[in-house]
């Protein structure tokens, strides 16, 4: 009789543990729901769909907070969508984490610029051009933002640049 319990036992514990899954296939499964999710809202913020985009950022953001990119690309979203302060706060945040990223210093300027903070944003774009001496973008967006100030002789010298390093930026 003995055995015969014994038996169940096993038995029942190795169809319980066929159920579960392994922690480690639970793993894989987040990994891919993330992907998945990060996948949609690139997708979506691609297309437009800034607010839907920022939804999933914000879910997303809830298990990896120190992401960079993603706090970037949701600064991106909410940038677009005219919320400045809290696409601010995201760029500082993802700063915060990699303080050597010329794109995210770069998207600091232009929100900051756009919220009228034309000597903060110079300063942001001068610190992308620090990391990227080549980033024709940021050059760009400093000579804007020279001459907006009133400083001509300078933006006129980055705009020079901006064109010297891509001949077809046709925005210079």
């Amino acid at each position: 009789m003995a055995r015969k319990t014994l038996r169940r036992r096993i038995k029942a514990k190795k169809n319980s543990q066929k159920k579960r899954p392994s922690p480690g296939a639970n793993k894989a499964r987040a990994k891919t729901t993330l992907r998945g999710a990060w996948e949609k809202a690139v997708s979506l913020h691609q297309r437009g769909l800034l607010s839907e985009a920022e939804k999933i950022y914000l879910r997303i953001l809830i298990s990896q907070s120190n992401n960079d990119t993603l706090l970037g690309n949701l600064g991106a979203a909410l940038r677009g969508q005219g919320k400045l302060d809290d696409a601010i706060v995201c760029y500082q945040r993802a700063l915060t984490i990699n303080p050597d990223s010329p794109q995210i210093h770069n998207n600091l300027g232009n929100a900051l610029r756009d919220k009228g903070n034309l000597k903060k944003a110079a300063a942001c774009y001068r610190h992308a051009i620090e990391h990227d001496p080549e980033f024709t973008e940021a050059i760009f967006n400093l000579a804007v933002a020279l001459k907006d100030l009133g400083n001509l002789k300078p933006a006129r010298t980055y705009f020079r640049e901006a064109l010297d390093l891509n001949p077809q930026y046709l925005e210079a």
